[in-house]
């Protein structure tokens, strides 16, 4: 399974989107408006194993367990 992500540019760590400006760990990404289309190729579709955000990745695994 793939999970739009978006990476941070001075640390690279990667993150899970959630919402339209915030990952699963509360991270803003600002930086996007998201009001072309080039705007949203910086989103990624990555399996969880690239995921480096571990707290995105602890929070995700919590919601679907719970499923």
């Amino acid at each position: 399974m793939h999970f739009p992500t978006v990476k941070e540019n001075q640390t690279n760590i990667i993150h899970i989107i959630k919402k339209h400006y915030s990952s699963e760990c509360g991270y803003t990404f600002t930086i996007f408006n998201f009001s072309s289309k080039t705007d949203t190729k910086k989103i990624i579709f990555r399996s969880l194993d690239e995921v480096t955000c571990k707290r995105c990745q602890e929070i995700f695994k919590e919601i679907h367990l719970m499923d």
